[in-house]
């Protein structure tokens, strides 16, 4: 099952993330405080970055650069019920069938996300703790780290690192004993034929005990068969768009079973932005070869929650 809100509001991005300092009602849960310190987002590429999230009736999956830090913190915040299980940089194994809870997962248009990623990483290669860049650096290959990343904001060094990550080679470094997670997923997106941010959607969406060949069995499909199966076969019940996020998020708590604290849809409304992506517009990154390669690598995803782009 597979619900998008049809909203077009987008005055409350989900570039922001939810400020405590709306409600002084009640703190977050240790685990989610934790969650939001620096040292919890540390495996460099943030895309690949997942947090799950269960408490009361609700399960959120999300990708970072989603909107999951303004959800994330807002969840903890406003769902009623225990926090049970809080896990950062882990796919869920996915809901099996009957399972009455809300599963709830978050996207992005692929344009912007790709642009939010490249520039995350160019932010990453300056810092100062090496820790972090050794942490950032990991999944890519030595020799294409410079000619990807070297002048920051800069249009044509997007573009050569986005050629890369869709190559049939390139770009990650898998090639030593233990290899970065994110280098696994981005070659596994390459196998599969599908961009980056197409593959973490089917690998949240699909993932369970209930489909354990879904890769196998999308490989098989014809391109025009992908997205009916994938509405079939997703164990997502509701998707949050990173660009209608106070819309979406309204619709939760008014028309989901999930019980939220009184005045929660109020406090939504007055939260402001806070975590905002530092670049140019999305679109400015992108030449005409460049859409046309996003366009088709994430032609799945682009028909499922953004016909109109």
């Amino acid at each position: 099952m597979i619900n998008t809100f049809n909203v077009s509001f987008s005055a409350h991005s989900s570039r922001e993330r939810w400020s405590s300092a709306v409600t002084n009602r009640t703190k977050l849960s240790i685990r989610c405080l934790l969650a939001r310190l620096p040292f919890s987002h540390d495996f460099g590429f943030a895309v690949l970055s997942p947090t799950v999230l269960e408490k009361g009736r609700l399960v959120y999956l999300d990708v970072q650069k989603t909107g999951s830090t303004f959800l994330v913190d807002f969840f903890c915040e406003e769902v009623v019920g225990s926090l049970r299980d809080f896990r950062k940089h882990w796919v869920a194994p996915g809901k099996r069938k009957g399972n009455a809870q809300l599963w709830v997962a978050s996207v992005r248009n692929p344009f912007d996300l790709y642009v939010s990623l490249w520039s995350f990483n160019q932010q990453k290669r300056a810092a100062t703790n090496q820790k972090k860049r050794a942490a950032t650096w990991a999944a890519f290959d030595p020799a294409l780290r410079e000619a990807c990343f070297g002048i920051e904001g800069d249009p044509t060094s997007f573009r050569r690192w986005l050629q890369h990550l869709f190559a049939a080679d390139g770009l990650v470094n898998t090639n030593v004993p233990n290899p970065h997670p994110v280098a696994l997923q981005i070659e596994s997106a390459k196998q599969l034929g599908v961009g980056l941010a197409t593959y973490r959607t089917l690998l949240f969406a699909l993932a369970s005990p209930d489909l354990p060949n879904w890769s196998l069995d999308f490989a098989r499909l014809g391109v025009d068969q992908r997205a009916e199966w994938f509405r079939v076969h997703s164990r997502v019940d509701v998707t949050i768009r990173q660009e209608f996020l106070a819309d979406d998020l309204a619709q939760i708590i008014e028309n989901s079973d999930v019980e939220f604290h009184d005045g929660a849809l109020e406090r939504l409304q007055v939260a402001k932005p806070t975590n905002t992506s530092r670049h140019a517009p999305a679109m400015d990154f992108y030449d005409a070869a460049t859409e046309a390669m996003v366009r088709q690598r994430d032609q799945l995803l682009l028909e499922l929650f953004y016909p109109n782009l």
